[in-house]
């Protein structure tokens, strides 16, 4: 009996196709793969992060707002003294990333965290609700007794943290695999419930829409824009997150 078998063009013309299917879905397959991964990270770090703070809290007996303020006179002391017994670390290094004098904490997961401790070390003054703010800050304003200003200033003296989702791998930027947040603590006031939360600027308590913020990330990633659309979105990168990753 007679027995089909496929010419050499066609079987060149399905191999033509399947490799045109693969270089189509695969990068797809493979973004998707990284989305999933980095929210996962993102969303270990935050419950971590704030887990680490509200345990140094009760064990230290001081609030994580008033940890900067002199209280530490490095990024590597402020991390030794308030986090470093509360996370898991592969390894730590001075820096002299983004300010001169951050501490990098590389943790178990293979991602790592930059520590800014504070912008001006001598924060002295209490507004209303027994706060903390950056004193030079605070004197620039122009309306000092506003809650921008206080969020503004607030945020300048209390420690940052860049939070890097695969280490020392490129691209390292913003918005695309580093993200800022702060470390406000338990006792302050800013209507946060977490001590350990997304940048809280003036800027972005004014966005009035998921739009704004999405235009925040494309234009100021620095700023915490892009952390805080995630943190909106369940620490998902939705189909419209704007950067590439």
């Amino acid at each position: 009996m007679y027995k089909k078998t496929f010419t050499l063009a066609e079987v060149l013309i399905t191999l033509t196709i399947i490799g045109v299917i693969a270089v189509i879905t695969v990068p797809l397959v493979m973004a998707n793969h990284k989305k999933t991964e980095y929210s996962a990270k993102l969303k270990k770090f935050y419950s971590q992060m704030n887990n680490a703070i509200k345990l140094a809290e009760l064990d230290t007996g001081v609030y994580a707002d008033e940890w900067a303020g002199g209280k530490a006179t490095s990024a590597k002391d402020f991390f030794d003294t308030y986090l470093k017994n509360y996370l898991r670390t592969n390894m730590t290094k001075e820096d002299t990333g983004r300010y001169g004098n951050n501490y990098k904490v590389y943790l178990d997961d293979g991602t790592s965290m930059e520590i800014f401790p504070g912008g001006d070390m001598t924060v002295s003054v209490n507004v209303d609700d027994g706060s903390y703010v950056n004193q030079s800050c605070f004197d620039s304003c122009s309306d000092p007794s506003s809650y921008e200003c206080f969020l503004e200033c607030a945020d300048s003296a209390l420690p940052a943290v860049f939070f890097d989702l695969n280490g020392d791998k490129g691209p390292n930027e913003d918005g695309r695999d580093i993200f800022r947040f702060t470390i406000y603590g338990s006792a302050l006031n800013t209507g946060y419930a977490n001590a350990f939360d997304v940048q809280q600027s003036a800027s972005n308590l004014s966005f009035g829409s998921r739009e704004e913020i999405i235009e925040s990330c494309k234009t100021d990633a620095y700023s915490g824009g892009c952390t805080l659309l995630l943190k909106n979105d369940g620490w998902e990168f939705k189909d419209d997150y704007p950067l590439r990753i």
